[in-house]
C-alpha cells in the first residue's frame, strides 16, 4: 500500500509506469529534401513544355474568340518544342509508328496519282512514281 511520505503523484508513477524508465526522445519525423531527383526534374520540364503553350493559347484564343486558331497555333508551338527535345521527342517517335503504318497507303496513292496524271497527259515527278516503302 501507501506509505505515509508518497504524494499521488508518485503513486501515480509507480502504478502505470511512468517515470520508471527514462527514455531518449528519438526524432520519428520524416525528414523531406527540397530537392527532386535529376529524373524527376528532366520529367516535369518536359511535360511543362509540352503543355504551356497549349494551355496558354487556349487562354488566348477563348478571350480573343478564335480559339481554334490559338489552339492550333498552340499546337504547332508545343510540336516544334518537343521536336526540339531530340531523343525525349514523343512527335518524333509517333511519327516514325504512323510513317511506318501509312507508308504502305501514302506509296500506293502516290503510283495512283502518278498514273492518272500520265493519263492526263502531264508529266509527272519521278519521286511520285517511284515511291517504295522498306529497305530498297
Amino acid at each position: 500500500m501507501l506509505s505515509e511520505n508518497e504524494t499521488d503523484r508518485h503513486r501515480t508513477e509507480r502504478t502505470s509506469g511512468v517515470g520508471r524508465h527514462a527514455r531518449k526522445h528519438h526524432d520519428q519525423y520524416s525528414h523531406y529534401s527540397h530537392e527532386m531527383p535529376e529524373d524527376t526534374k528532366e520529367a516535369t520540364g518536359r511535360v511543362i513544355i509540352r503543355a504551356v503553350p497549349v494551355i496558354y493559347a487556349g487562354v488566348i484564343g477563348h478571350l480573343t474568340d478564335h480559339t481554334v486558331v490559338s489552339l492550333i497555333l498552340g499546337l504547332a508551338l508545343s510540336v516544334g518544342l518537343d521536336l526540339a527535345m531530340g531523343k525525349y521527342s514523343i512527335a518524333r517517335a509517333m511519327w516514325r509508328t504512323c510513317s511506318v503504318a501509312g507508308c504502305p497507303f501514302i506509296a500506293a496513292t502516290s503510283r495512283t496519282v502518278a498514273k492518272v496524271m500520265r493519263m492526263l497527259g502531264m508529266h509527272p515527278p519521278s519521286s511520285m512514281r517511284d515511291m517504295r516503302c522498306g529497305v530498297s
